[in-house]
This record gives structure tokens, C-alpha cells and sequence, in this order.
């Protein structure tokens, strides 16, 4: 399954997780990955 159609088609559901890239918090959906 392709990841962009599986993100597109998901019911997302996000969780909060630390990025520490950009030092603060990310939503992340923990079905596909997209990260908002």
C-alpha cells in the first residue's frame, strides 16, 4: 500500500510527540505517520 494514499484515506489520529529537530511538539497520526 502506497504511503501517501493510505495517509490520505486515514481517520487520522493524533498523538503528541517531541521533535527534537525543531525542539517542541508534533502531532504525529499514529495509523499513517502524517505528521501535522
Amino acid at each position: 500500500m502506497f504511503k501517501w494514499l493510505k495517509q490520505r484515506f486515514c481517520k487520522h489520529k493524533y498523538c503528541k510527540h517531541y521533535n527534537k529537530a525543531t525542539k517542541g511538539y508534533v502531532r504525529r497520526c499514529v495509523k499513517c505517520g502524517k505528521i501535522e
